[in-house]
């Protein structure tokens, strides 16, 4: 029998057992995330004008859950969906029916846990000024040159 010393290299199993590992927890975290973004869909589409008070405050209550955690945040920025948690928070304070306090609390407290991600702010920023600058561009009056005037001929 032959005595593994301690600092030798892995078998070639160990080393497959480890990689298929390392999948196998690669594709439960996706599985997780793609989970999660789904919870978030289902959550905007809840908020639907067509919506009814009942389902809007429960999407409303999973949405700022999503928001509230770090994960969440991660997600929504890893997949370019922070405007669209933001067009929800709008929709939320807009669109409710007056004086409903659990939609306006929830719109204010997505605001303001996105707010806290520096990230996430940044982006947004830069989205907002490229938008701002395209905006700017095709509001500039077009400089088009009038054509010259013809020569008149000379007699």
């Amino acid at each position: 029998r032959r005595r593994k010393r301690a600092g030798s290299a892995p078998s070639a199993a160990a080393k497959r057992a480890r990689a298929v590992r390392s999948t196998l927890v690669e594709t439960q975290s996706s599985g997780e995330a793609l989970g999660l973004l789904d919870d978030f869909e289902y959550a905007l589409d809840g908020l639907t004008a067509r919506a009814s008070d009942r389902l809007r405050r429960s999407s409303a209550a999973k949405l700022t859950e999503f928001v509230a955690r770090r994960q969440g945040r991660a997600l929504l920025q890893a997949h370019g969906k922070t405007v669209a948690a933001l067009g929800a928070a709008r929709l939320l304070a807009c669109a409710a029916p007056s004086g409903d306090a659990t939609c306006a609390t929830a719109s204010a407290a997505v605001v303001a846990l996105l707010a806290q991600e520096p990230a996430i702010v940044a982006s947004l920023e830069l989205d907002f000024q490229d938008k701002g600058a395209a905006a700017a561009a095709a509001a500039a009056p077009a400089t088009v040159e009038a054509p010259a005037p013809p020569a008149r001929p000379t007699e």
